[in-house]
């Protein structure tokens, strides 16, 4: 309830494995520009702290998301790397198993024991351990024990979109793999039966590399999306090409970063960083380069959401296995195939006159976005929500700004000109002196209010009425709200309920 008052410098254990990841981070900033470099960092150290909204948002529309985020794939790079050079100086598998395990161990420490860390962690220490008392292990009851660890510290994290991606995506990654086998892509010992001439046979063999290498891309896609649709996120078209594309250049980035995250003042070592950032850099700016054409591409990306978009895709799946597994394959398939524009019909006609409303989250004071048939308003609070509302007028497929409301009490910069390109504008400490009302759309209402120290904003959605503030404002000689919006401000008045998003958990 004071003021607060430095005691100290921490020096537990993990806050010094911390202050590691971030010199590592800094090491790394020192060598790139800095939109490359915040990239490198994420990647390879687990260092988010310089990520912008925007590169989040173009890696996101490409499907290359899971890269920005330290996690199996990159563990199973770096163990891979180590237990080679292990057991080349050791000369023994369980010397080698035994270094990689501690290093396991310390790479979960130093990442912070993120959830996808430890889901992939918690399988390597069960395969680390299996190879030092030879005995077998197995992946499934690996990730069962590494979800009961992360549900027992914390028990809403079952309902965290993170952790159930992850586990989904380490699931298709495994069907992956005996799909594969099922489909004798795996079995190197297998004669493969080639006629024609060898410009066939190459063009064959090509043909069976690509298809192996989108299995795994294409069936972790399949697992992940009931997730993506159950969380509202939506489907990258592109993904499965990006991911052909980039996850093999992940190996390089991550050993190039790795070697720029040394402090340049060690001798010899140091000097490596150079060679690295060249190489490094010149990845980086060609996943820039496929990332900045995906997010220009408005097709790209597909919004799915809600329990609707979930049911169409688990009916859409048990119409796939029916087909499958049951005799009347060409019945089913007809069925799968038919159902698709079917239930874009149903979505269209259910949502015809909907009005949706959005909370764009950044900051102490989010903005609100309203949208209906094509159409939408923004209630603008703040630069650090401009790529929250980007993507929300992206994902609802709104290429129409009908009016922008510019709270701000200091609206010092309009860079949602450019990012919207609203038909309205109307900025309220300069255009308004006590208040007016706007109809952009059926059946929006917005009204302005403006008092001394703060100005007040009622969204009515057909008697629904949604409340803002910016400064101070008394709400005392208005009508009831039915929800209010808080902010950085402060408010005096009735409303049936409040919506603090800064104290809203992401799940």
């Amino acid at each position: 309830t004071g003021a607060g008052q430095k005691l100290g410098t921490s020096d537990t254990p993990l806050t010094l494995v911390r202050r590691l990841q971030y010199a590592a981070g800094a090491n790394i900033l020192q060598r790139l520009p800095t939109r490359l470099a915040s990239v490198m960092a994420a990647m390879a150290v687990g260092d988010s702290r310089f990520l912008t909204d925007e590169t989040k948002e173009g890696y996101r529309m490409a499907g290359l998301s899971h890269m920005l985020v330290v996690s199996g794939l990159h563990l199973s790079i770096l163990c891979g790397y180590l237990f080679i050079f292990s057991r080349r100086v050791f000369h023994r598998r369980r010397a080698a198993a035994a270094v990689c395990l501690g290093f396991v161990l310390l790479f979960m420490a130093f990442t912070g024991f993120s959830p996808s860390i430890v889901r992939s962690g918690f399988v390597y220490i069960f395969v680390y351990l299996a190879e030092l008392f030879r005995r077998k292990s197995d992946v499934y009851t690996s990730m069962a024990i590494a979800a009961i660890v992360l549900v027992t510290q914390n028990p809403y994290a079952c309902t965290d979109v993170g952790l159930l991606l992850s586990f989904t995506a380490t699931f298709g990654a495994l069907a992956s793999g005996q799909l594969a086998q099922r489909l004798g892509l795996t079995h190197r010992e297998r004669p493969l039966v080639l006629a024609g001439s060898k410009a066939g046979q190459l063009a064959r063999r090509a043909g069976r590399g690509l298809l192996l290498a989108a299995l795994t891309p294409l069936c972790v896609t399949v697992a992940t999306l009931p997730v993506l649709v159950w969380a509202g996120i939506g489907l990258s078209l592109l993904s499965l090409p990006m991911n052909i594309l980039c996850v093999p250049l992940l190996s390089p980035i991550v050993l190039c970063g790795l070697l720029m995250a040394l402090p340049p003042a060690l001798p010899v070592i140091g000097l490596l960083g150079v060679p690295a950032s060249l190489v490094g850099g010149a990845l980086l700016a060609l996943l820039e380069w496929l990332t900045a054409l995906c997010a220009g591409a408005a097709w790209a990306w597909i919004p799915l959401g809600g329990a609707f978009g979930l049911v169409v895709i688990l009916v859409l799946y048990a119409l796939v296995f029916a087909a499958v597994k049951t005799r009347r394959r060409r019945l089913f398939a007809a069925a799968a195939v038919l159902m698709l524009p079917l239930a874009f019909a149903l979505s269209t006609a259910l949502s015809a006159g909907v009005v949706q409303v959005h909370v764009a989250t950044g900051g102490a004071s989010p903005s609100l976005v309203v949208t209906s048939g094509g159409q939408a308003v923004v209630l603008y609070r703040g630069r650090q929500t401009a790529y929250a509302v980007t993507r929300i007028l992206r994902q609802t497929r709104t290429g129409d700004c009908a009016l922008l409301i510019d709270m701000r009490r200091t609206a010092e910069s309009t860079e949602y000109e450019a990012l919207y390109a609203p038909r309205q504008i109307v900025v309220v400490e300069e255009d308004l002196v006590s208040g007016n009302v706007y109809h952009p759309f059926e059946p929006v209402e917005v009204s302005i209010i403006r008092q001394g120290d703060g100005s007040i904003a009622c969204v009515d959605i057909a008697g629904y009425k949604i409340g803002l503030v910016a400064g101070s404002a008394n709400l005392e000689h208005y009508s009831r709200l039915n929800l209010m919006l808080a902010g950085a401000g402060t408010v005096r008045g009735d409303y049936d309920a409040l919506l603090a998003t800064g104290a809203v958990p992401e799940w």
